[in-house]
């Protein structure tokens, strides 16, 4: 059964999983010709000067390829899954509906753990090219670990919002996670999440928000 439920996930994903990692090395690219440019222009202690004392984040846009993915993946996987009331299908099925359903979702974070990984060792790559020291690079890569977990609740509360039909619910779960995301890539500097462990905990829950709205189908309640 896992291996019928992965092979689908496989099915939906195929085509069109591979835009966001498209998306990412453009702006990967991009970060690169913008600490190019400055060093062109205005030579290596501007760069410096600009990442030490204003702490620019001129990567920012790394953090809608991580939030954009996760909404990304979710409409490629649920969109398909909640269309025609087949969600239903899925509490018929001769093993708990929980089997496919946390399988699905272990294949969406797997693809933004794979995003996440790409993104982050394209940017280390481009701060070692300008060979910035330790103590510079490892804020700004630490910058990215909170934009990863945004990327994470932004997948789960698509897959919720698409499966919830009860539109005062929906509208909830919109608005939560749009809290949640926005405070995790609220940026005022470099490493601003030092307390990254218990940020990570509260997002736990939005883990299990695709299976209640699932549940909540099966019982009419959506």
């Amino acid at each position: 059964m896992l291996r019928a439920v992965l092979c689908k996930e496989w099915v939906k994903l195929r085509m069109l999983v591979w835009v966001p990692f498209f998306v990412m090395i453009a702006f990967l690219i991009d970060t690169y010709m913008r600490y190019k440019g400055i060093v062109a222009l205005h030579g290596a202690s501007a760069l410096w000067l600009d990442l030490i004392y204003k702490q620019s984040i001129a990567f920012y846009k790394l953090e809608w390829v991580l939030i954009g993915g996760g909404i990304w993946f979710a409409c490629l996987q649920f969109l398909p899954e909640c269309s025609h009331k087949r969600l239903r299908l899925l509490f018929h099925i001769p093993v708990s509906h929980q089997l496919p359903i946390y399988a699905m979702l272990c294949v969406g974070l797997l693809v933004i753990g794979v995003l996440f990984l790409g993104t982050f060792g394209g940017f280390y790559a481009i701060l070692c090219r300008f060979h910035f020291p330790a103590e510079l690079y490892v804020p700004m890569l630490k910058t990215l670990l909170p934009w990863g977990l945004a990327g994470s609740v932004a997948y789960c509360a698509t897959a919720a919002v698409i499966a919830q039909t009860d539109i005062v619910r929906k509208l909830a779960l919109v608005f939560l996670g749009y809290v949640y995301i926005s405070f995790l890539s609220e940026t005022n500097g470099f490493d601003a999440f030092n307390d990254l462990g218990w940020y990570a905990l509260s997002c736990v829950p939005w883990i299990f928000a695709f299976e209640a709205a699932a549940l909540g189908v099966k019982e009419g309640r959506a």
